[in-house]
Protein backbone atom coordinates (compact mmCIF):
# COMPACT_ATOMS: atom_id res chain seq x y z
CA UNK A 1 0.00 0.00 0.00
CA UNK A 2 1.25 3.50 -0.79
CA UNK A 3 1.09 6.10 1.53
CA UNK A 4 -1.14 7.98 -0.82
CA UNK A 5 -3.48 5.45 -0.42
CA UNK A 6 -3.21 5.20 3.53
CA UNK A 7 -3.62 8.92 3.44
CA UNK A 8 -6.61 8.33 1.45
CA UNK A 9 -8.14 5.53 3.96
CA UNK A 10 -7.80 7.74 6.79
CA UNK A 11 -9.76 11.02 5.16
CA UNK A 12 -12.35 8.49 4.46
CA UNK A 13 -12.74 6.85 7.23
CA UNK A 14 -13.74 8.47 11.10
CA UNK A 15 -13.98 7.76 14.70
CA UNK A 16 -15.25 10.07 16.93
CA UNK A 17 -15.25 9.29 20.68
CA UNK A 18 -17.42 11.43 22.46
CA UNK A 19 -18.14 12.04 25.82
CA UNK A 20 -21.55 14.27 26.23
CA UNK A 21 -21.28 14.05 29.98
CA UNK A 22 -19.17 13.46 32.98
CA UNK A 23 -22.00 12.57 35.18
CA UNK A 24 -22.52 9.12 36.43
CA UNK A 25 -25.28 7.64 37.96
CA UNK A 26 -23.41 5.06 39.66
CA UNK A 27 -21.30 5.49 42.73
CA UNK A 28 -19.27 2.17 41.89
CA UNK A 29 -16.87 1.33 44.84
CA UNK A 30 -13.46 0.95 42.72
CA UNK A 31 -14.46 4.26 40.86
CA UNK A 32 -11.85 7.04 41.15
CA UNK A 33 -13.92 9.73 39.29
CA UNK A 34 -15.05 13.09 41.18
CA UNK A 35 -18.20 12.97 39.38
CA UNK A 36 -18.48 16.24 38.09
CA UNK A 37 -21.23 17.88 36.50
CA UNK A 38 -20.19 18.86 32.58
CA UNK A 39 -22.34 18.63 29.99
CA UNK A 40 -21.20 19.12 26.43
CA UNK A 41 -22.55 22.62 25.70
CA UNK A 42 -24.77 24.05 23.02
CA UNK A 43 -21.62 25.71 22.10
CA UNK A 44 -19.56 22.22 21.61
CA UNK A 45 -22.82 20.00 20.33
CA UNK A 46 -22.75 23.29 17.04
CA UNK A 47 -19.00 22.69 16.39
CA UNK A 48 -19.22 19.39 15.86
CA UNK A 49 -21.97 19.53 13.71
CA UNK A 50 -20.53 22.09 11.91
CA UNK A 51 -17.13 19.60 11.61
CA UNK A 52 -19.26 17.04 10.52
CA UNK A 53 -20.99 19.07 8.24
CA UNK A 54 -17.71 20.03 6.55
CA UNK A 55 -16.80 16.61 6.32
CA UNK A 56 -19.65 14.24 6.11
CA UNK A 57 -20.05 13.89 2.54
CA UNK A 58 -15.97 12.87 1.70
CA UNK A 59 -16.59 10.19 3.91
CA UNK A 60 -17.00 6.14 3.26
CA UNK A 61 -17.56 5.32 7.04
CA UNK A 62 -18.48 6.97 10.37
CA UNK A 63 -18.10 5.55 13.75
CA UNK A 64 -19.43 7.33 16.80
CA UNK A 65 -18.16 6.13 20.54
CA UNK A 66 -20.35 7.43 23.45
CA UNK A 67 -19.01 7.06 26.63
CA UNK A 68 -18.77 8.87 30.27
CA UNK A 69 -19.76 9.58 32.62
CA UNK A 70 -22.63 7.73 32.17
CA UNK A 71 -23.51 8.60 28.08
CA UNK A 72 -27.27 8.06 29.03
CA UNK A 73 -27.48 10.67 31.10
CA UNK A 74 -27.40 13.04 27.94
CA UNK A 75 -29.79 11.53 26.09
CA UNK A 76 -30.86 14.19 24.54
CA UNK A 77 -27.32 15.65 23.04
CA UNK A 78 -26.71 11.59 21.77
CA UNK A 79 -30.08 11.44 19.70
CA UNK A 80 -29.86 15.63 18.33
CA UNK A 81 -26.43 14.78 16.92
CA UNK A 82 -27.46 11.40 15.53
CA UNK A 83 -30.33 12.63 14.02
CA UNK A 84 -28.46 15.29 12.69
CA UNK A 85 -26.01 12.69 11.26
CA UNK A 86 -28.89 10.79 9.84
CA UNK A 87 -30.36 13.78 8.33
CA UNK A 88 -26.84 14.34 6.46
CA UNK A 89 -26.69 10.54 5.19
CA UNK A 90 -29.81 9.56 3.86
CA UNK A 91 -28.11 8.39 0.84
CA UNK A 92 -26.34 5.69 2.65
CA UNK A 93 -22.75 7.33 2.39
CA UNK A 94 -21.08 7.46 4.78
CA UNK A 95 -21.76 4.05 6.38
CA UNK A 96 -22.89 4.98 10.13
CA UNK A 97 -21.98 2.90 13.08
CA UNK A 98 -22.65 3.94 16.87
CA UNK A 99 -20.70 2.11 19.64
CA UNK A 100 -22.03 2.88 23.31
CA UNK A 101 -19.91 2.08 26.44
CA UNK A 102 -22.78 2.19 28.84
CA UNK A 103 -23.51 1.26 32.33
CA UNK A 104 -27.04 0.05 31.20
CA UNK A 105 -29.27 1.23 34.04
CA UNK A 106 -31.15 4.03 31.78
CA UNK A 107 -31.07 1.47 28.44
CA UNK A 108 -34.79 0.93 28.35
CA UNK A 109 -36.29 -0.69 25.47
CA UNK A 110 -37.43 2.59 24.20
CA UNK A 111 -34.02 4.49 24.78
CA UNK A 112 -32.59 1.16 22.40
CA UNK A 113 -35.06 1.27 19.67
CA UNK A 114 -34.85 5.19 19.67
CA UNK A 115 -30.91 4.57 19.24
CA UNK A 116 -31.27 1.52 17.02
CA UNK A 117 -33.08 3.98 14.50
CA UNK A 118 -29.98 6.24 14.34
CA UNK A 119 -27.46 3.51 14.05
CA UNK A 120 -26.09 3.06 17.30
CA UNK A 121 -26.46 -0.24 17.95
CA UNK A 122 -23.89 -1.44 19.99
CA UNK A 123 -23.26 -1.55 23.38
CA UNK A 124 -20.99 -2.05 25.91
CA UNK A 125 -22.48 -3.21 29.13
CA UNK A 126 -20.68 -4.70 32.49
CA UNK A 127 -21.96 -6.86 35.17
CA UNK A 128 -19.21 -7.57 38.06
CA UNK A 129 -20.23 -10.95 38.70
CA UNK A 130 -23.56 -12.38 40.33
CA UNK A 131 -26.32 -10.07 41.46
CA UNK A 132 -24.60 -10.40 45.02
CA UNK A 133 -21.10 -9.19 44.01
CA UNK A 134 -22.08 -6.73 41.52
CA UNK A 135 -24.63 -5.27 43.59
CA UNK A 136 -21.82 -4.78 46.53
CA UNK A 137 -19.28 -3.13 44.34
CA UNK A 138 -22.29 -0.86 41.29
CA UNK A 139 -24.40 1.04 43.77
CA UNK A 140 -25.94 3.85 42.43
CA UNK A 141 -26.37 7.08 44.26
CA UNK A 142 -28.82 6.89 46.41
CA UNK A 143 -26.26 3.23 47.96
CA UNK A 144 -28.40 0.83 46.18
CA UNK A 145 -27.96 -2.35 44.28
CA UNK A 146 -27.97 -2.47 40.31
CA UNK A 147 -27.95 -5.51 38.66
CA UNK A 148 -31.78 -5.81 38.58
CA UNK A 149 -32.64 -3.26 36.45
CA UNK A 150 -29.19 -3.75 33.88
CA UNK A 151 -29.90 -7.10 33.51
CA UNK A 152 -33.73 -6.90 32.43
CA UNK A 153 -32.46 -3.91 30.51
CA UNK A 154 -30.38 -6.21 28.97
CA UNK A 155 -32.76 -8.68 28.13
CA UNK A 156 -35.56 -6.77 27.13
CA UNK A 157 -33.01 -4.41 24.40
CA UNK A 158 -31.44 -7.90 22.78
Amino acid sequence: MKNKDIINFFNKNITLVILPTEQCNFRCVYCYEKFKNGKMTKDIVNSLKLFLEKRISSLDYLKIIWFGGEPLLAYDIIIDIMEFIKSKTDNGKPKVRGFMVTNGYLLNLEKAKKLAELNVNEFQVTLDGDEDIHDIRRINIGKRGTFKIIWNNIKSSS
